[in-house]
């Protein structure tokens, strides 16, 4: 029995006497992403498209060559023609990649309002829980006291009960 008791008081003080160490996170270096840089333009090579410029003669009846001032209508030969179809073509693929990240950055925006509300949200819970942790302490710490004072009680009342059963 000297035995156990004597265990159970060295694993009391060792049980008391352990602390805990903080070890910081080992984190992971930032990927860093380049800087986005437009694609080139495709068209750069072929040169823009070359206008025809046409306005009708004195009779009315046949079109010529003019200036471009003087034109009334712009006109184009097939080569040219398709040079235009493929840019218009290209600006459309161009747009929806933007929509695409217009909407991106509009998702980030609301992901980072999202994040400050909860960051807010954060202390508030913190402090609650800090409230919560302070009055438990204080009921343990109560009813620690209590329940001392009631075993000093009972040994008074005890030493008591034993002189007067001696006397």
């Amino acid at each position: 029995m000297r035995k156990f008791l004597l265990l159970l008081l060295m694993l009391v003080i060792v049980g008391g006497c352990a602390t805990m160490k903080y070890e910081p996170p080992k984190l992971d270096p930032v990927r860093k992403i380049e800087a986005y840089r437009l694609p080139e333009d495709p068209f750069v090579a072929s040169g823009p498209p070359i206008a025809i410029f046409l306005k009708k003669d004195e009779t009315e009846k046949k079109w010529v060559e003019c200036s471009k001032e003087e034109a009334i209508i712009i006109a184009y030969i097939p080569r040219e023609h398709d040079k235009i179809v493929l840019r218009i073509q290209y600006l459309k693929d161009i747009n929806s990649f933007l929509v695409r990240l217009v909407n991106i950055h509009i998702d980030l925006v609301n992901i980072r309002a999202e994040l400050e509300r909860d960051q807010l949200l954060r202390g508030e819970v913190y402090k609650e829980m800090w409230i919560a942790a302070v009055n438990q302490g204080i009921k343990t710490k109560t009813w620690n006291d209590l329940e001392k004072g009631g075993l000093a009680a009972i040994i008074i009342v005890q030493i008591i009960a034993i002189l007067a059963l001696a006397l």
